[in-house]
């Protein structure tokens, strides 16, 4: 089952240009991937300009977009290259990738990626990926 997540950039003015990642968009995955090595603007404007990512890898050679996706008797259309999204603020990216079953929203601005689960407040992703790694010390007392 997929994990769907909204990656996206915060811009000057406030858009947010986004795409969508259809698998693995939870924290421990596609979120650490972001952090380790997705640092800094130009990184994430390469990203988002190859457009919607079916999965994400720590490089872009290594990631899988959908204009790269074929499956024999499926319209051509279907897997073409999705464009990243403009929207006029993060609430309206929200509420878009929301009815795409979007788990998980990441967004990058000034140097620093955040992530909101569902509809919950945004939180520092080195906070979220701390917490992770709590947790797995934790588990392995």
């Amino acid at each position: 089952m997929a994990t769907r997540a909204m990656i996206g950039m915060i811009r000057d003015d406030g858009t947010v240009r986004a795409i969508y990642s259809h698998w693995d968009g939870y924290p421990a995955h596609v979120g650490i991937l972001l952090h380790r090595f997705y640092q800094n603007d130009a990184a994430v404007k390469e990203l988002l300009d190859c457009g919607d990512v079916s999965s994400l890898g720590p490089t872009l050679d290594e990631t899988t977009f959908y204009n790269e996706l074929r499956i024999e008797g499926a319209p051509v259309h279907y897997y073409a290259k999705s464009e990243a999204k403009i929207f006029s603020d993060v609430t309206e990216a929200v509420r878009y990738y929301d009815e795409c079953w979007c788990e998980y929203f990441y967004t990058f601005e000034d140097g620093i990626w955040w992530v909101r689960a569902d509809e919950g407040p945004a939180r520092s992703l080195v906070g979220v990926i701390e917490d992770l790694r709590e947790e797995q010390h934790n588990d392995s007392e």
